[in-house]
C-alpha cells in the first residue's frame, strides 16, 4: 500500500459520521480512506463490531467516492462544490466476511462508473491487520 499523499480539504460531514467517530483520512489514488477506531460503543452484544456502523461505514465511504469526480485525483475535489455536490444513496449490498473486536478499521471507497444521474460505488473494510472485515457496492443519485 503507498503512502497517502497530504489530506485534501475535509469534505463535508453529517452529525452520523461525527457521531460515530469515523474519520477521513484522505485519498489514495482515486480511492477514498475513512477509519473508526473502535470503542465500547460500536460493539454489538457479542462484543463486535456493529454491523450497522460497518455498514454505515461502507455507505459514507462509497457516497464520498461517488460524489468525488472521474479522472486523477483533485485535492479539492472533495470539498468543492460542483456537479458532484451531493448524492443519495439509492441501494447498498454488504458482504460481512469476519468478526473484529478492537482497534481500528479502514475504509477504501472507490467510484466505479456512473454519469449524470447515478453513480456507482463500492467499499472494501479492513482490520489493524489489513484483513478483509467486509465489502459492499452501491447506487447513488447525484443531487443537484
Amino acid at each position: 500500500m503507498s503512502a497517502l499523499p497530504a489530506a485534501p480539504a475535509e469534505p463535508e460531514t453529517s452529525g452520523l459520521r461525527e457521531h460515530l467517530g469515523i474519520r477521513f483520512v484522505g485519498m489514495e489514488g482515486e480511492s477514498v480512506v475513512l477509519e473508526l477506531c473502535m470503542g465500547p460503543q460500536h460493539l454489538n452484544l457479542a462484543s463486535t463490531l456493529h454491523g450497522g456502523a460497518i455498514a454505515t461505514l461502507i455507505d459514507i465511504a462509497c457516497a464520498l467516492a461517488a460524489r468525488t469526480p472521474p479522472g486523477p485525483p483533485n485535492a479539492d475535489a472533495m470539498a468543492s462544490p460542483g456537479p458532484y455536490r451531493g448524492v443519495a444513496t439509492l441501494s447498498l449490498a454488504l458482504h460481512f466476511t469476519r468478526p473484529v473486536r478492537e482497534g481500528r478499521v479502514r475504509a477504501v471507497g472507490r467510484r466505479m462508473a456512473g454519469g449524470r444521474r447515478v453513480v456507482f460505488a463500492s467499499a472494501d473494510v479492513f482490520d489493524d491487520k489489513g484483513r478483509l472485515v467486509a465489502n459492499g457496492s452501491g447506487s447513488f443519485a447525484v443531487m443537484g
